[in-house]
């Protein structure tokens, strides 16, 4: 019974994941769009629009985990961070919100408490 509940749970959470993916908005609503970026995406810079949300997925193997982000500016703001799906013992997967909340250029850096693993990318606000 309970392979059954995880299965189920963890279909569940990848369900509601792959629902999340590519823009929820309508047209000339950016307030609703989303952009997503996964461990593939570190180092990229991005152009996005003023209330779109810009979602982290990323997952530690190994010791450590992703700390606090640093913004270089004001034009995108850190939301929240929450933990993934059910715990792994290979390391914690974490989803890291943030929104842009002005026209500019932000750089950001999610730290790992590890070293040597920091993500980074960089926001071009229009």
């Amino acid at each position: 019974m309970k392979a059954i509940g995880r299965a189920w749970l963890v279909t569940a959470v990848a369900g509601v994941w792959l629902a999340g993916c590519g823009s929820s908005a309508g047209p000339g609503d950016a307030t609703n769009a989303r952009v997503e970026l996964g461990e593939g995406d570190n180092g990229k810079t991005l152009a996005a629009t003023v209330g779109e949300e810009i979602d982290v997925m990323l997952q530690t193997i190994g010791p450590g985990e992703y700390a606090v982000p640093a913004i270089s500016s004001g034009s995108v703001r850190f939301l929240d961070v929450t933990l993934v799906g059910p715990p792994n013992p290979g390391g914690p997967t974490q989803l890291f919100r943030f929104q842009v909340v002005a026209t500019g250029r932000a750089s950001i850096t999610i730290p790992h408490t590890a070293g040597g693993r920091d993500f980074q990318f960089t926001i071009t606000a229009l």
